[in-house]
């Protein structure tokens, strides 16, 4: 082994910067370098140990803003590389700032095993050495950084590493995502409706987005991928677009739409049958019946026959509420009969359904019922989660049943609903941020509730803290949920490490949430340009990614929409919005 580079370590808890030059590749023109700090930004201790490190049992507290190694001690992390460049993009190096004496290993190891190491001696003798250290042979786009201590002890107060990753300006990020939706609209158009003897324009088979094949046949009613239409024609209207969604709003009207109960229902496409006797949640193709309403030009009958129908299923649901206050969040389309009792995270869901539909057809909200359903849940309701286990309190309760309360506080500008989730919103934003702290999991649908917190910001203030820590998170996702051949999945990180197969509701084959927030983030003027660079760069690998796989659908749940590529062609709606 060639001699130890030595380094001084100052008394008086003065650090010395180190940089450990990981590979002599030029840096490119075209090159966005981005400084992941690692263990959290801003940098974050517990007395649990580090965050964001896996560690060993380490003897210190590791409490305030170092992080104490003594002899045999380590920690280590992951770090996304981009996905299109991964061996020239550790050419800058990392920094470390240390304090102390000792010897230190600082080790990077590929998702192959490929390990290059070096280790650096730390005395007092007042020399600095710059130590050439390359990078493993052919990086895998995410790699571990191991350090360990060999002897002596010392204190780390920043670890750093710097990423070259490739520049995308708006123009060239927006081309991309074009490509991408008409690549999945074409693919998702192949799944039709076209079985029996009606036609209609409901999906009834899910695909392989890549080759047109059919995977499996369903009963088929809203569907997401008109969601995201409606929102590209709002944002820049097309005939061709209006056409498609006149086509389902007119199938849903003709054979998704129970005629007596007003509520949505599935439809059976090879036999050209409704299944009027399928539970269903009836919010999704409401909210699309009513988004058309605002956003397409409809004729006055046509708008007349559209109120009607909210109109009718306003009744039904209401009728559907129990004595208690309590209101089913499913039910059965032909006859209106709750189909099970409402998880209270989906408690306050129907009652804002209702308070929507009376809305849209000109009337004020029953601020009563709603208020009935609110005291019903307040009983016994308690917000969970902690920093440890933010979930399911944070990505559930918060994201789902906080957000019906901020809708019906605006809709009905009942003080209860604003009390409820304003107490709501100040405990999990401090969870947010002391989740980050502690190293908790990292689950892809909390994203939801940190869209939420970012649309309730009440002021300027509020809006660049909160900003600011989903640009922390948007960055801890891209890291944890890069998989060893680069891809960006939408899977729950445990320990650091993203896992498969967990019995969650994760789109794993596409990068759904990560396009979803860096959408949202894009519109943050708090942020700055240099933000809005980084989110650039790390969105359009993400769809780089995709480039290579035979498919792009994703999977998980196994629910409509979910396994389709519709989902993915939502979030690349939204982000083809934030850019103008």
């Amino acid at each position: 082994m060639e001699a130890l580079p030595r380094l001084s370590a100052r008394a008086a808890r003065s650090a010395l910067a180190f940089v450990l030059a990981l590979q002599g590749v030029a840096a490119a023109q075209d090159a966005l370098h981005l400084e992941a700090v690692l263990g959290g930004d801003p940098p974050a201790r517990t007395t649990h140990g580090v965050a964001w490190w896996r560690s060993s049992a380490l003897k210190s507290s590791n409490a305030g803003d170092e992080v104490v190694l003594r002899a045999g001690e380590w920690i280590e992390a992951p770090i996304a590389l981009p996905y299109a460049r991964a061996s020239a993009a550790l050419h800058a190096g990392f920094d470390l700032e240390i304090e102390g004496v000792g010897v230190l290993r600082a080790e990077l190891r590929d998702a192959e095993g490929v390990c290059d190491a070096v280790e650096i001696a730390l005395d007092a003798d007042g020399s600095r050495h710059r130590t050439p250290h390359a990078a493993p042979r052919s990086p895998r786009p995410r790699v571990q950084l191991r350090l360990e201590l060999r002897s002596g002890e010392i204190a780390l107060r920043r670890i750093g590493l710097a990423v070259a990753w490739p520049a995308v300006d708006e123009a060239a990020l927006r081309a991309l995502v074009e490509r991408e939706l008409a690549f999945l609209g074409v693919a998702l158009e192949g799944a039709r409706d076209a079985d029996g003897a009606q036609a209609t324009s409901f999906f009834t088979r899910r695909i392989d987005p890549a080759s047109g094949a059919a995977v499996d046949r369903v009963a088929a009613g809203h569907h997401p991928y008109f969601d995201a239409l409606l929102l590209l024609h709002e944002h820049s209207p097309q005939p061709w677009i209006e056409t498609r969604v006149r086509a389902q709003l007119v199938d849903l009207l003709r054979h998704g739409w129970n005629a007596r109960t007003g509520l949505p229902q599935l439809w059976d496409g090879e036999r050209d049958l409704a299944l009027a006797d399928r539970a269903l949640d009836p919010r999704g193709a409401l909210a699309f019946a009513m988004s058309c309403a605002r956003s397409l030009e409809l004729s006055p009958p046509e708008r007349s026959a559209l109120l009607q129908r909210f109109a009718r299923a306003a009744r039904t649901l209401r009728a559907a509420q129990a004595p208690d206050g309590t209101w089913p969040a499913v039910l059965v389309p032909g006859s209106g009969q709750p189909a099970a009792e409402a998880p209270q995270i989906r408690a306050l869901r129907t009652a804002r359904l209702v308070a929507e539909l009376e809305r849209a057809c000109g009337a004020e909200p029953n601020a009563e019922a709603a208020l009935a359903c609110l005291a019903s849940l307040e009983l016994e309701w308690h917000w969970p989660g902690t920093p440890e286990r933010p979930d399911p309190g944070f990505d559930d309760a918060f994201g789902l049943l906080g957000a019906d309360a901020a809708a019906l506080a605006r809709l009905t500008g009942a003080a209860p609903f604003a009390r409820f989730f304003r107490e709501a919103a100040a405990r999990y934003e401090e969870l947010w941020l002391r989740s980050r702290e502690a190293g908790g999991s990292n689950a892809p649908d909390q994203v939801r509730a940190m869209l939420l917190l970012l649309d309730d910001a009440s002021d300027e203030e509020a809006r660049a803290r909160r900003a600011r820590l989903a640009l922390w998170s948007f960055r801890d996702l891209a890291r944890t949920t890069q998989l060893a051949d680069g891809r960006f999945a939408d899977v729950t990180a445990v320990h650091f490490e993203p896992r498969l197969h967990l019995p969650v509701g994760d789109l794993q084959g596409v990068p759904f949430h990560l396009v979803r927030l860096g959408a949202r983030l894009l519109q943050e003027h708090t942020l700055g340009e240099f933000a809005h660079a980084e989110l650039r760069a790390i969105l359009a690998q993400a769809l780089l990614a995709l480039e290579p796989r035979r498919g792009r659908a994703g999977f998980g749940n196994g629910a409509a929409g979910f396994a389709d590529g519709g989902r993915l062609f939502q979030a690349l709606a939204e982000l083809r919005v934030s850019l103008r």
